[in-house]
């Protein structure tokens, strides 16, 4: 006997729209052939497509059951994301890689405190009121992120983060959801996030960005910590307080100001600049361009 489920309407449209695929495309799948069919209530699938469609839309299959939508949401300030672009929803792949990360960082939080592990006693030590020069050379002391570390590691991102991780902060990095390899993270929708729970934090970075996005995002991520501030990471262009002080953190932490002016003085070609900052600090066109805006230079 085929066992089948029910579905109400409403739980059934939000599901298919939480795969995030049109229609058309997902019944293309074996297992959603009839999708039209339930859509109009002419029938309902089996316990397998059930479980299937749970699957591709990340959700328990327990919410299926339910007679309206379980609208969830990660509890992140809306920090904005790469470009800009205020962030109104989160993608279930986003959402589900949020949750992973609490659920990682509330047991470490437990294991320490039980173990009587002392939290991070940073975490918050500084505000946006704070000079972002005085952060920057806290946080070179504390992570021991001398000029040779930080121009000549041949893996900045690895040398950063295992800095961050013995001063007491989780760093994850990854470009999947969980170990699914088929279910990408998308960096256009985000780079990072920062998650801060009694007194512990995590650092997530989206490995599916460039390395240079991974590097910036990574120290705007510990910027965050600084500030005691959760969310999710922006593009260089953010206004917001928080976020326009972790970009200038960043760009502090990784690059040379003193130096990358001494080049343009010595150049005044921009491309030439940037090439060379690029190759010396790892970072992106962007991040020199407002360097050198932010120095007063024309």
């Amino acid at each position: 006997m085929t066992v089948r489920v029910p579905m109400s309407p409403p739980v059934l449209e939000w599901a298919i729209e939480r795969t995030q695929l049109p229609v058309n495309e997902l019944e293309k799948k074996s297992d959603f052939h009839s999708l039209r069919s339930w859509l109009v209530g002419e029938s309902t699938p089996t316990f397998r497509q059930a479980k299937k469609l749970a699957q591709l839309a990340g959700i328990p299959f327990g919410y299926l059951l339910l007679d309206e939508p379980l609208k969830r949401a990660p509890h992140l300030p809306d920090f904005r994301t790469p470009g800009s672009i205020p962030l109104s929803a989160f993608s279930p792949a986003l959402e589900q890689t949020i949750y992973a990360c609490e659920r990682r960082l509330e047991w470490y939080a437990e294991d320490a405190i039980a173990n009587g592990i002392t939290a991070p006693s940073f975490i918050g030590r500084f505000s946006t009121d704070a000079p972002v020069n005085q952060a920057t050379e806290w946080a070179y002391a504390l992570l021991d992120w001398t000029p040779g570390k930080r121009e000549q590691s041949r893996d900045r991102v690895a040398t950063l983060a295992d800095a961050i991780e013995r001063a007491g902060i989780l760093v994850m990095r990854s470009s999947i959801v969980g170990n699914n390899t088929h279910h990408k993270l998308d960096p256009d929708e985000f780079r990072g996030f920062t998650l801060i729970r009694k007194s512990y934090g995590l650092i997530f970075i989206n490995s599916a960005d460039s390395a240079v996005g991974k590097l910036f995002s990574l120290a705007h991520e510990f910027g965050h910590v600084l500030l005691g501030e959760p969310g999710i990471s922006g593009g260089p262009l953010n206004q917001r307080a928080v976020e326009r002080w972790c970009n200038q953190f960043a760009t502090e932490l990784l690059v040379s100001a003193k130096d990358v002016l001494e080049h343009w003085a010595e150049t005044q070609d921009l491309e030439a600049v940037c090439h060379w900052a690029y190759k010396a600090f790892g970072v992106s066109r962007d991040v020199t361009v407002w360097l050198l805006v932010d120095s007063g230079v024309n």
